[in-house]
């Protein structure tokens, strides 16, 4: 598959990049970086499977029912995310606002 992103991987985005999962969502281990962009599509989710207590200060954006889960592991958000939809945290989550 062209244009993908292995489900085993973390993301570090810098600030002006851009993680486009605007037609299927992504299922990424971890995400990290001081700025930069995760765009969702309507109803698409970003999933977090085992964050390893990084710090994202970029914006995760998305409409409709658009929104993150993370499963397991310790994840900061620092930006200001304006996805609609659900947050979700797992038995094995911790998620920081801030």
């Amino acid at each position: 598959m062209n244009n993908a992103i292995a489900a085993s991987s973390g993301v570090n985005l810098v600030t002006g990049a851009t993680l486009n999962a605007a037609t299927a969502g992504a299922t990424i281990t971890s995400l990290a970086g001081a700025g930069g962009t995760v765009a969702l599509g309507a109803n698409e989710t970003l999933t977090l499977s085992n964050a390893a207590n990084d710090t994202f200060g970029g914006v995760i954006s998305g409409t409709g029912t658009s929104g993150l889960t993370l499963t397991t592991g310790a994840e900061t958000l620092s930006g200001v995310n304006t996805y609609s939809g659900a947050t979700t945290i797992g038995n094995g989550g911790t998620l920081t606002l801030g």
